[in-house]
């Protein structure tokens, strides 16, 4: 069991709470594997870019599990700001600002912008003022990306301005913002950004 299928990579280990770095602990079939809903892994391939450290941003020959997800939270529980200074980019914005404490329960980590669906190309926004070149310049899964959450995936949604799902790269737009990950009618998911104030669905991933 391994999120990149190579047995050469050894058996799939958890990650450590901030989501940096592996730890010693299995991902259990037994019992972890019922958390996760699929792989974002293109077909004889990998995805171009994964983080792994603040060391290894843009890693290659990796794929991604990611989880079931789960109900809307509150971004500033668990990070208030991209303003820090342990991101590996300083108190500059960052692609890997932190994790939250769901995902760190888990062993799993928020996925980063670059993980996801996101199609500045195809969405028709954009990346309204990113990327972060100043953390460097990844390559975009796009289609072959972590998914956003579907419409009403948990009941009834508490925003007027549709739903969307944390990512862990900050906006370069405002201190206290994130991009989210918004669902459309096409493959690729809409890029956004709010206040860490406002709640979205969470979805964890393992590398």
């Amino acid at each position: 069991m391994n999120s990149t299928g190579l047995w050469s990579l050894g058996w799939q280990k958890k990650l450590t709470t901030n989501g940096k770095n592996f730890s010693s602990d299995n991902f259990l079939y037994s019992t972890d594997s019922s958390k996760l809903e699929g792989r974002a892994c293109p077909t004889n391939a990998t995805l171009p870019n994964v983080f792994l450290s603040d060391t290894n941003k843009f890693a290659t020959g990796r794929c991604l599990y990611y989880d079931k997800g789960s109900n809307s939270q509150q971004l500033s529980l668990d990070i208030s700001s991209w303003n820090l200074s342990n991101t590996g980019n300083g108190t500059q914005p960052a692609w890997y600002e932190g994790n939250n404490t769901r995902c760190g329960n888990r062993g799993m980590r928020l996925p980063t912008a670059f993980e996801t669906r996101i199609d500045p190309d195809t969405d028709g926004k954009g990346w309204n003022g990113y990327p972060l070149t100043q953390d460097g310049i990844p390559l975009l899964a796009k289609q072959d990306g972590v998914p956003a959450l579907p419409a009403n995936s948990f009941g009834a949604w508490n925003r007027t301005n549709g739903e969307a799902t944390q990512t862990a790269t900050a906006s370069t737009s405002q201190v206290t913002a994130f991009i989210v990950v918004k669902p459309t009618n096409v493959s690729a998911g809409g890029g956004g950004a709010d206040d860490t104030t406002d709640f979205y669905y969470v979805r964890c991933v393992l590398p």
